[in-house]
């Protein structure tokens, strides 16, 4: 569990690193982040987590406060189906190309907290197999 956390606060370290918590989002060419936050107590064969969609809604707020992410350039999904990440991440596409022209970059974080496998998130009953996933994000 400590090397979960400590992996965890090692990524939220990195990411704010690469952010200027400073700079003005709102100026024209500046930085657009977007994110798509994903809690699954599901883990189904009648195992269940107590905290996955807490942690993603955390998260989102960590993210909204000192992230860069503004919570109109994010979607939580608690506890959804392959449908509904592929719906998100239908939607964020369209959000950052309709955005595109007034950002210098933009930045993607999909963030995940549940069961999962070696090939895939684990999404209640259904999988999320990380080949597709990684396409859908590219």
């Amino acid at each position: 569990m400590k090397k979960i956390i400590k992996g965890f606060i090692f990524a939220i370290m990195a990411f704010l690193g690469s952010v200027n918590i400073f700079a003005s989002e709102k100026s024209e060419g500046a930085v657009e982040r977007y994110a798509i936050y994903i809690g699954s107590n599901e883990g189904g064969n009648n195992k269940r987590l107590m905290y996955a969609g807490t942690d993603a809604a955390s998260f989102q707020n960590i993210m909204s406060d000192i992230g860069g992410i503004r919570k109109s350039n994010s979607i939580l999904l608690l506890d959804p189906e392959k449908d509904d990440v592929d719906n998100a991440m239908e939607y964020i596409s369209e959000l950052i190309n309709k955005n595109k022209k007034n950002a210098k970059r933009s930045e993607f974080v999909f963030y995940y907290s549940g069961h999962s496998d070696e090939n895939a998130l684990l999404l209640g009953k259904n999988f999320y197999d990380y080949s597709s996933l990684k396409a859908t994000i590219s």
